[in-house]
C-alpha cells in the first residue's frame, strides 16, 4: 500500500523489514510520473538524480521496442536541465522503423518545457559471422555475494584489489573503481525490466571514472551505453575502463557486465561542479543541499528537512566507521541523552555504511550559548578534537532525563 508524503504530493510505495530493500523511484498516476523520495538527487533536493532520469527514459522507449528479438543496442541521454521533484510527463515516438532496425526518441516534460532527452536504437539480433577476430581479454571482478533481492540491494563497492563493501566512503582514493549494483523497482507496481536496469546503472559512469580522493569533483551532462544483449539476472557490475580530464571536461569510460561476461561499454562527459567544496562520495563541506549524497546514495533521500536552529542541538555524526561509538568519549561533552530510534530502516541502511549500532545510541549535548559568537568559539575548540559539524536530521524519539522522571519528544537526531 502507498503511503502519502507531505512534500508536493509525494507517494512512498513502504519498505519491507529487510534492511537493504528499497522503495520504487515512482509512481503512475493518470499518465504522469510522480517522484518518489527515492528518486533525489545527490547534488539538489529539488532535482531528480540522473540514475533515475536515466531509468524512466529507458521505460519510455521500451514501448517503442519492436519485440524481444530486438536488442537496444544503443541508449543515448542528454541531460541538459535540471530535472524538478515535480510530476512528470513522458513522451516517446518511433523515428525510424525498418527490418533490422528501429529508431526511437523520449523526452521528460515539466511546465511545458523538455528536461532531458533520450535516444534508443533498437537491433534486431542474429546469427555470429564465420571467422576469428580478436577481442580483448575480459578480467572484471565479481563479488562472491549475491544481490538477488527482488525489490532491489545495497550496492557493493570495490577499490582496487580491495574487498568489496557497502561502505560508501571506501572509493575515497585513487584506485580504480567497481560497482556491483542490483536496482530495486523503477515504477511502483511494475518489476524492473533489463533495459530499464542497464539503463540506471549507466549514470554510475561518473561515480567509478571520477570517484577519487576528495569525492567526486564532476557532474554528468550526457550518457551513451551500448550493448551487444541484454543482462541475465538481477545483478550488473560496472567497471572504470578509461578517464580523459582536461580543462575542467572529463570523459569517461566504463564496461557493462554480469556474471556471465560483459555486455558492453557506457561513455559519459562531465564538467566540474559549481562548488569544489562539496564533492559526491566524500566530506562535504558545502550548503545543506550540498551535503545530502549519504542518505540518496543510501536510499534515504527525503529524510532531510533543513538544519535546526543553531542553539540547543544534539551534535550530529557523520557515516564514518566507529563514529557512534567514540561520540560519547569527546572531552567537551558535559551531558549526554538517549535517542530511541522509532523507524528501523534509516538505523539499519546506515549499519550497512558504518557496521552495527544499537538502536539506543548515547549523544553527548554541549553547553546552551548565549549568542552565535558564542557558540562559533566552541565549535573551533569541537573541530580542534575532531569533532565534524555536519547536519544532517532523522527524525527519532528522544527521552531526557529530568527531576520529575523522564521526558519524551519527538526530535531530530543529525547523521
Amino acid at each position: 500500500m502507498a503511503v502519502e508524503n507531505s512534500r508536493r504530493g509525494h507517494v512512498d510505495t513502504p519498505v519491507s523489514d529487510g534492511g537493504d530493500v528499497i522503495a520504487a523511484s515512482f509512481t503512475c498516476e493518470n499518465g504522469r510520473y510522480i517522484p518518489g523520495r527515492k528518486s533525489l538527487s545527490a547534488w539538489s533536493a529539488t532535482q531528480l538524480s540522473g540514475t533515475v532520469v536515466c531509468g524512466l527514459l529507458a521505460h519510455g522507449l521500451e514501448t517503442c521496442s519492436p519485440g524481444t528479438e530486438f536488442v537496444p543496442a544503443r541508449f543515448t541521454v542528454d541531460m541538459f536541465s535540471p530535472v524538478l521533484d515535480e510530476p512528470i510527463e513522458l513522451r516517446s515516438a518511433v523515428v525510424r522503423d525498418g527490418n533490422r532496425i528501429r529508431v526511437a526518441d523520449a523526452h521528460i516534460v515539466q511546465r511545458n518545457r523538455v528536461r532531458a532527452r533520450a535516444t534508443a536504437q533498437f537491433l534486431i539480433a542474429s546469427a555470429e559471422p564465420p571467422g576469428k577476430i580478436w577481442r580483448p581479454i575480459h578480467d572484471m571482478p565479481v563479488p562472491d555475494a549475491r544481490l538477488d533481492h527482488a525489490d532491489g540491494s545495497m550496492p557493493l563497492f570495490k577499490s582496487g584489489a580491495g574487498e568489496w563493501t557497502h561502505s560508501f566512503t571506501s572509493g575515497l582514493n585513487s584506485h580504480r573503481k567497481t560497482v556491483w549494483n542490483n536496482i530495486p523497482p523503477l515504477v511502483d507496481g511494475l518489476p524492473i525490466t533489463a533495459f530499464e536496469r542497464s539503463a540506471v546503472v549507466a549514470d554510475f559512469t561518473n561515480l567509478v571514472c571520477n570517484w577519487g580522493t576528495a569525492g567526486v569533483g564532476y557532474i554528468n551532462t550526457d550518457v551513451t551505453m551500448t550493448l551487444s544483449r541484454l543482462p541475465e539476472g538481477p545483478e550488473l557490475g560496472l567497471h572504470a575502463w578509461d578517464n580523459v580530464s582536461t580543462n575542467g571536461i572529463a570523459v569517461g569510460t566504463a564496461s557493462l557486465y554480469d556474471r556471465t561476461g560483459p555486455l558492453g561499454t557506457l561513455h559519459d562527459h562531465c564538467t566540474v561542479q559549481r562548488s569544489s567544496a562539496g564533492r559526491r562520495g566524500g566530506c562535504r563541506r558545502g550548503t545543506a543541499s550540498d551535503r545530502r549524497h549519504d542518505l540518496s546514495l543510501l536510499g534515504l533521500a527525503g529524510c532531510d528537512r533543513g538544519p535546526r536552529p543553531i542553539h540547543h542541538r544534539p551534535p550530529p555524526f557523520r557515516f564514518g566507521g566507529g563514529t557512534p561509538a567514540q561520540i560519547v568519549s569527546l572531552r567537551k561533552a558535559t551531558r549526554s541523552m538517549t535517542i530511541t530510534a522509532t523507524d528501523p530502516r534509516p538505523r539499519e541502511r546506515a549499519e550497512k555504511a558504518v557496521g552495527f549500532a544499537d538502536r539506543e545510541l548515547p549523544f553527548p549535548l554541549p553547553p546552551t550559548f548565549d549568542s552565535v559568537d558564542a557558540e562559533r568559539e566552541y565549535r573551533k575548540e569541537q573541530l580542534a578534537d575532531g569533532f565534524k559539524i555536519f547536519s544532517r536530521p532523522v527524525y527519532l524519539r528522544s527521552e531526557r532525563e529530568t527531576p520529575g522522571g523522564k521526558l519524551g519528544s519527538r526530535t531530530a537526531a543529525h547523521v
